[in-house]
């Protein structure tokens, strides 16, 4: 039969949002040795995590451990909560002409962007080869002589706070 003696908890913290992790480190005194228990609790966003770990009587689990991994943890849960594109960015229009401007649309994205930003290239007419267009980082893009006989291309990163991913539209007609 083993029975509880006592109960350490280690020293409180307050949990804070972030990519940081909290590990809290219990003792269980029994009649036969200690069992310690560390938990490591991380939160980004909404998503809380909990990981926890133990050892037998009289062998110890290392709190900066779980605190890696806890760090670990909560860097999978930034990636997932960043933005995802669920259609590529589009150019509407048909049969461009120079002087038309072109206005891209940034595409369907998961994970709420908050910011979009755009770089137009300048393609082969396969929609290959491409070399980005300098200065051309805005939604809409005016052509130039320099395209005909080519095609253009957008690409747009979208951004929140947990980070950016990029999508590249089809080539232009």
């Amino acid at each position: 039969v083993v029975r509880v003696t006592e109960v350490r908890l280690g020293k409180t913290a307050r949990i804070r949002v972030g990519d940081q992790a909290y590990a809290k480190q219990i003792r269980i005194g029994t009649n036969v040795g200690a069992l310690h228990l560390v938990i490591a609790f991380v939160q980004v966003d909404r998503v809380v995590a909990i990981l926890s770990f133990s050892g037998l009587p009289k062998v110890k689990v290392g709190t900066p451990e779980a605190r890696v991994l806890g760090r670990a943890l909560a860097r999978r849960i930034t990636a997932a909560l960043r933005p995802v594109a669920t259609s590529p960015p589009t150019i509407p229009g048909t049969t461009p002409f120079v002087g038309q401007t072109l206005r891209a649309g940034p595409g369907l994205w998961t994970n709420s962007p908050t910011s979009y930003t755009y770089t137009w290239s300048r393609c082969d007419a396969s929609g290959a080869n491409c070399s980005i267009i300098s200065g051309a980082t805005a939604s809409a893009y005016t052509l130039t002589s320099a395209e005909v006989g080519l095609t253009v291309r957008v690409r747009v990163t979208a951004r929140n706070r947990h980070g950016n991913a990029s999508a590249t539209s089809a080539a232009s007609p």
